[in-house]
């Protein structure tokens, strides 16, 4: 299965509006920082109680533990590293989640890129996403592809992601709100704050 096929998957189940800085998501294991609006909540992806995360990060809003618990649950079983969401707006859980790869088998530099921007667009066009669009463009994380689209039947759900390659991996970021301008706003909050460990 191809790196794409394998994140179209993730991205179904997963759902961020932007704010003061303030929530500093760093991750020692995989070697990268980032920072997200005041009031973001990064949910921890390596415990075995997942119940009794979900109940302290959801106690100011329980209508979280409800919507969060599959997506959660999803995220660790797939392999996402950071999984951190925002405040709800009209119902919605905007998000970010980073997904961690291994660059094995896989080509590297602006070849990887131009190979994933083909996959891309192929796969999100047969996943059903609308208004798929992509560019390679140089962030201070590096070389990247970014991806953007709709989902069709999750009203509104906009994502952007970066597509990065990283010594002998691949980092995925993704960024889910309500609107482009959002994600865009998200997008650039995280990119100017990323720092390689």
């Amino acid at each position: 299965m191809t790196l794409c096929a394998t994140f179209v998957a993730l991205v179904l189940s997963l759902s961020l509006p932007a704010g003061a800085a303030g929530t500093k998501i760093r991750d020692s294991t995989y070697g990268f920082s980032f920072t997200l609006p005041k009031s973001w909540i990064r949910i921890p992806l390596n415990g075995d109680d997942i119940s009794g995360i979900l109940a302290s990060a959801t106690k100011n809003d329980p209508r979280l533990k409800n919507v969060l618990s599959s997506q959660v649950r999803s995220a660790v079983k797939d392999g996402i590293k950071v999984f951190v969401f925002g405040p709800a707006h009209d119902g919605f859980f905007s998000n970010v989640s980073v997904y961690v790869t291994s660059s094995k088998g896989q080509l590297s530099g602006t070849p990887f890129l131009h190979s994933t921007d083909a996959q891309v667009k192929i796969a999100y066009a047969e996943a059903g996403f609308k208004d798929v669009a992509t560019s390679i463009t140089r962030l201070s994380m590096g070389q990247v592809l970014i991806a953007t689209y709709r989902i069709s039947n999750v009203s509104p759900a906009y994502i952007e992601q970066i597509y990065v390659e990283h010594k002998t991996r691949v980092d995925i970021v993704t960024v889910t709100t309500t609107s482009l301008t959002q994600d865009q706003a998200l997008l650039r909050m995280v990119d100017h704050s990323w720092s390689w460990l």
